[in-house]
């Protein structure tokens, strides 16, 4: 009588034991969850001038990540012909809301300091920045 309770004891622990591997078994099976990853870049930009006579920047940024960004903008530095920056304008993004992955949003921004576009050699643009959804 011992020997079958104990038996039986046996038993039960075993089948536990082997759902237990069992459901560990199915689980390593599944996929890694895919990393989200965050980037914005820049594909078209657009010199212009404004109605007040400042001249300005359009730019156009691409979500190339898999993650929602927002609050985006760039900065643009206009340079003299010895590389020095004599004014900056920042191009603000789709009202700084969210920005979808694969989704383009256009911006403008202007450089009030200067009286046009004859005013500056070159321009240069900094890396966007955002935040991440």
């Amino acid at each position: 009588m011992k020997l079958m309770r104990c038996s039986r004891l046996a038993k039960n622990i075993l089948t536990i034991v082997g759902v237990g591997f069992l459901f560990m078994a199915i689980a390593s099976c599944a996929p890694p969850p895919v990393a989200t990853t965050y980037s914005l870049e820049i594909v078209r930009k657009e010199a212009l001038e404004s109605n007040f006579g400042s001249p300005g920047i359009k730019v156009t940024v691409k979500n190339t990540g898999t993650g929602k960004v927002y609050n985006a903008y760039v900065s643009v530095k206009a340079k003299n012909t010895l590389g020095e920056t004599i004014s900056t304008a920042v191009v603000f993004f789709s009202s700084l809301s969210d920005i979808n992955p694969g989704e383009s949003v256009v911006g403008t921004g202007y450089f009030f300091s200067l009286p046009n576009s004859s005013a500056y050699a070159a321009l240069t643009y900094d890396d966007p920045t955002y935040l991440k959804r």
